[in-house]
């Protein structure tokens, strides 16, 4: 077989004459070595078709949501690798209430005017920002919450009508409860924490108690329901704060 696709008579270099049992034996063992190692002279390799790409290159590919997207040669230059595809832009929409979400965080955790005035000049520039963003009716909603809640927590300054201070919040009567908000009060104090996460963890934090109401007066399956949502919270902030290497107990 390879005499024939090489070019060179494979007899011709038996030597001597053999036996017709001793020269079966020895074309078998060449077919065989010739089906392990492939038809070439003197060790040369065969290369199997040309290479599918350049190593390296880069194409043009589509991705699942009909985007384009880019695929890089493999080094082997026989395949190109997967088609790599960048996630889809955010809708502007979303970072907009998400912007406006953390200034109401901030605006209730201000406790005096200078902070306020921060706040304004924040929300300022990003209602400029986005004044020509449009909005469905569920986001409008969504802004409107989140509007009224900033400005009652700016007005609080304004009046004198503040919230108690990390330290100063009273007992809620219900063990865990009272850990949580212990837990809150340790972590804001943490230097890894920024002011935007302080007023994220305090706004939180009086959303869950607001939520819980006056627990010193309430049924026992009440302070128990009290107690495992207060327990699932102490458990969470325990596990933020260690991702932020902040020490809570």
């Amino acid at each position: 077989m390879c005499d024939r696709l090489g070019g060179t008579d494979a007899r011709k270099e038996q030597g001597p004459a053999m036996t017709n049992s001793s020269s079966k034996g020895v074309r078998l063992l060449a077919l065989v070595a010739v089906a392990f190692t492939g038809c070439g002279r003197r060790g040369e390799s065969v290369v199997v078709g040309p290479p599918a790409c350049v190593a390296g290159a880069h194409a043009a590919c589509v991705c699942a949501d009909g985007t384009s997207g880019s695929q890089r040669c493999a080094p082997e230059s026989r395949s190109y690798e997967a088609c790599a595809c960048e996630p889809p832009p955010e809708d502007p929409a979303v970072v907009a209430l998400r912007g406006l979400a953390a200034l109401r965080d901030r605006a209730c955790a201000c406790r005096d005017e200078g902070c306020n005035q921060e706040v304004e000049r924040d929300f300022r520039d990003l209602a400029d920002r986005y004044r020509n963003l449009v909005f469905d009716d569920d986001q409008r909603e969504q802004v409107s919450t989140l509007a009224s809640e900033m400005t009652v927590c700016l007005m609080n300054v304004v009046t004198g009508n503040l919230a108690a201070s990390d330290d100063e919040i009273a007992s809620t009567t219900v063990e865990t409860c009272d850990a949580y908000v212990a837990s809150i009060a340790a972590l804001v104090r943490c230097d890894n924490v920024d002011d935007e996460e302080r007023a994220k963890l305090r706004a939180g934090r009086d959303r869950l108690l607001g939520g819980l109401g006056d627990l010193s007066a309430a049924r026992e399956t009440e302070r128990a329901q009290a107690s495992d949502a207060c327990l699932m919270a102490l458990n969470a902030v325990r596990t933020g704060a260690r991702g932020m290497g902040c020490a809570v107990e």
